[in-house]
């Protein structure tokens, strides 16, 4: 059976369209979503003349099968009208491995490319659970870590008085790891915050092309 492929969706919209963005694409199947807020630059003399340069943006990444992730896109690309200027980006990654309820893609040594020394870690739980992913990371022997605060798709929303809802807040955490280090840090990760659970979060690698900065330890086979 040929091994399904996975993909990261990334789509950097205009303030207060993130959630929209997320709530699409759960409509259409996808529940692994996330928004994080950020903030774009244009380069208009006359904006920053009168002091107003910076743009709001929020970041929704979503994790979904390729093709069905392909297919969802390009509603989104319709509904954000991405495909005119000003309104926004969206870009894809492919993922090498998956570990979350229900989705669990295993190590294989030999999907890795040799010229490739470092991959990307990305784990996203509920708030308040990125120091344990951290710790446990570190345990199993990355160097370090970056924590981003951001909110759920609105799936699990609760119902409030006055038709209001609230969303859950997450933690996405980013390592970047050498390839020696990376299948330690995924299962461990994922054993320690239960990862393949329901409602305990979801944890995806990408292959690193290019680094720079990093620290660089021994990397040898055990």
């Amino acid at each position: 059976m040929e091994k399904q492929k996975w993909s990261l969706f990334v789509y950097i919209v205009n303030h207060k369209n993130g959630a929209r963005v997320a709530k699409l694409a759960s409509r259409y199947g996808i529940s692994d979503a996330a928004v994080f807020m950020g903030h774009g630059t244009i380069d208009s003399s006359m904006l920053q003349f009168i002091g107003v340069s910076d743009i709001r943006k929020e970041l929704v990444l979503c994790v979904s099968k390729d093709q069905e992730g392909q297919t969802v896109m390009e509603k989104i690309i319709k509904d954000q009208r991405l495909d005119k200027p000003k309104n926004g980006i969206a870009f894809t990654l492919p993922i090498r491995t998956i570990r979350s309820a229900y989705r669990i893609e295993p190590l294989l040594e030999e999907d890795r490319d040799p010229m490739i020394n470092y991959e990307a870690i990305f784990t996203i739980v509920d708030q308040g659970k990125g120091q344990k992913v951290i710790d446990t990371a570190k345990a199993a022997g990355a160097f370090g870590a970056t924590l981003i605060n951001g909110k759920g798709s609105g799936i699990k929303e609760e119902k409030l008085p006055f038709t209001m809802t609230v969303e859950p807040l997450k933690e996405i955490i980013l390592i970047l790891s050498q390839h020696c280090h990376t299948d330690d840090i995924v299962l461990a990760v994922t054993k320690e915050l239960n990862l393949e659970k329901p409602g305990h979060g979801i944890l995806f690698t990408v292959d690193v092309t290019r680094t720079v900065g990093l620290y660089e330890g021994d990397c040898e086979k055990k």
